[in-house]
C-alpha cells in the first residue's frame, strides 16, 4: 500500500513528463527568419520561457511534439530556464542556422511547475534534487541578465525594503538620467 503511494506521487512529478522534440525548419531561410516557434514568457516577465505559437506548416519533427503553452527547459542541451523571452528566441535561432536540427526539451505545466518563476523559485526542495538543480539554474540564468536592487519605500509609518531585478539595460538608462542610482553596491 505504501509503495502505492510512493509511486503515484512519482508519476505526478513533472520529470516523468518531459519530453525531447528534435524539430528542423522546412523553410528555406530556417526558423531564424521564420516565425515557426514563438517564445513567449521568460525571466523579464517572472515566467519560463514557454511556447507561444507553432507554425506546423513550416516544420518537420524528427521526434517528439510541440504544443502550445509546454514549458522550454533546454535547447539544443542549453539549460534557458530563467532566461529572458528574446535570450531564448535568439538561441532557438542561433541553434537553426543552417537549417540544423533542434533539440527542445519541454515539460507540459504541471502541479507546481506552472509559467510563475516567482512560485517555483519561493518553494523549499531537498538540496540535491533535481527541483533544487531547476532552481539553481533558473537563479543562474536570471542574474545574467538582470541586476539585483532594493529601495525603500513607505508603508505606513514604516519602511520597508524591496528586491526587484532591473534589466542591464534599465539599470544604465537609470543611472544616465538621475546619475545617482545605486547608494551601495555589495
Amino acid at each position: 500500500m505504501a509503495s502505492q503511494a510512493v509511486t503515484k506521487k512519482e508519476n505526478k512529478h513533472w520529470t516523468n513528463r518531459l519530453r525531447d522534440t528534435i524539430v528542423i525548419s522546412t523553410v528555406q531561410s530556417g526558423i531564424e527568419e521564420s516565425q515557426s516557434i514563438l517564445v513567449r514568457g521568460g525571466a523579464d516577465k517572472g515566467e519560463f520561457p514557454w511556447i507561444g505559437e507553432i507554425d506546423l506548416s513550416t516544420l518537420n519533427f524528427h521526434s517528439g511534439y510541440l504544443q502550445v503553452d509546454d514549458l522550454i527547459l533546454e535547447v539544443n542541451g542549453q539549460k534557458v530556464a530563467g532566461l529572458t523571452r528574446n535570450d531564448v528566441q535568439k538561441w532557438i535561432h542561433h541553434c537553426a542556422a543552417n537549417n540544423g536540427p533542434i533539440l527542445l526539451r519541454i515539460v507540459k505545466q504541471t502541479g507546481f511547475l506552472t509559467k510563475d518563476l516567482r512560485q517555483y523559485l519561493s518553494m523549499g526542495f531537498q538540496k540535491g534534487s533535481i527541483d533544487h538543480e531547476l532552481q539553481q539554474t533558473i537563479r543562474d540564468n536570471l542574474y545574467l541578465r538582470t541586476v539585483p536592487c532594493k529601495y525603500l519605500y513607505p508603508v505606513g509609518q514604516l519602511h520597508h525594503f524591496r528586491q526587484i531585478f532591473f534589466r542591464l539595460a534599465v539599470l544604465l538608462s537609470l543611472m544616465d538620467q538621475c546619475g545617482s542610482v545605486m547608494t551601495s553596491c555589495v
